[in-house]
């Protein structure tokens, strides 16, 4: 026979603990629903496996692993990122400012119309431009175009350069053609996305660490445009476009790019670089034949924890959206 309860469970419990020829739920039903357990074993004579399912999606994930919880909640939260990205990535012309098939182009949704999002871009991609430029044409007027690549702000103004490039073309070919639903995300639309991800951190880690470190005293109107300039349009961007963001996929980029200068910074180093004045680092704040300094530790807080609390932001923001949605709050999902 088959006992029943009044005590509220979930579907899902019902479907995996009631008998096989009614949906009545059993006994051990009831016993999980009055303890507020909801887990699953597998038959097989292995270790059990203990499930749980997804609020958005309805997947089921091991919730078991040999790093414990957090590493399977970090490789569950990157994969469901990454399927997020490719629904984006099917979608992609209305994300930059077009519409997928015969609907109505979005441009930047509230702030602006599809034209004014192209001219936004362009208008965007020009100064970018012109920054990356005035920073060669100084390198040269100076002589020191052999050492324009070792520093991090020209770094940051070549990523700017081929972010707003790409984003303005992509955006002005979404708008002034139509098109269906991709298949798949296209090139282009992955490249503009990791360029968007390193930018971001780098723009403001630039800023503060040209101002905060390695500023003299002296202010030089391309280093006022490469470090303030940069920021401001990256920001600009940041609050019209349509375009995602999530932190296991943009922020880890941005966490790569400025570990990889740290690395270069070192590399650099331990092959007896000199920079124009002949001295063995690049920033003197990054001598790393000296002990650690406060400009050292500066420069790795900004290089290493503010990346590392970008993620961590998103990652915030992305938690709270699921605890939201599985509440079934009608709050808005920001």
């Amino acid at each position: 026979g088959v006992q029943t309860c009044a005590l509220p469970i979930s579907q899902e419990a019902q479907a995996a603990l009631s008998c096989g020829l009614c949906r009545r739920p059993s006994a051990r039903a009831c016993e999980m629903a009055s303890s507020g357990t909801y887990s699953t074993y597998t038959s097989a004579p292995v270790r059990p496996v203990k499930t749980e399912t997804t609020p958005l999606r309805g997947k089921v994930r091991d919730s078991t692993g040999c790093c414990g919880d957090v590493c399977d909640m970090a490789a569950f939260e990157y994969r469901a990122d990454v399927k997020d990205l490719e629904l984006d990535g099917r979608h992609w012309r209305e994300l930059f400012g077009g519409a997928t098939g015969g609907g109505t182009k979005m441009g930047a949704y509230i702030i602006c119309g599809p034209a004014a999002f192209v001219v936004f871009r362009l208008f965007l991609a020009m100064i970018s431009t012109g920054i990356f430029c005035w920073t060669v044409v100084h390198s040269f007027k100076t002589t020191t175009q052999g050492y324009w690549a070792l520093y991090y702000t020209n770094w940051t103004v070549t990523l700017s350069c081929a972010y707003f490039l790409l984003a303005a073309g992509l955006t002005t070919f979404a708008v002034c053609t139509n098109g269906q639903e991709s298949r798949r995300t296209p090139v282009l639309v992955w490249l503009c996305w990791i360029l968007y991800g390193m930018l971001v951190p780098t723009a403001q880690i630039a800023f503060l660490a040209y101002w905060l470190v390695v500023f003299d005293g002296t202010v030089y109107a391309v280093s006022v445009a490469a470090t303030v300039g940069t920021l401001v349009i990256t920001l600009l961007d940041m609050w019209i476009n349509r375009q995602p963001y999530y932190y296991s996929f943009h922020a880890v980029f941005g966490v790569s790019i400025n570990l990889l200068y740290l690395l270069f910074t070192v590399i650099y180093w331990a092959a007896d670089g000199k920079d124009f004045f002949n001295n063995p680092y690049i920033y003197r704040a990054l001598s790393w034949e000296r002990p650690m300094s406060a400009g050292k530790l500066v420069m790795l807080i900004l290089f290493v924890l503010c990346p590392c609390f970008n993620c961590l932001f998103w990652f915030l923001i992305w938690a709270r959206r699921r605890v939201l949605v599985a509440a079934k709050t009608p709050s808005v999902l920001s």
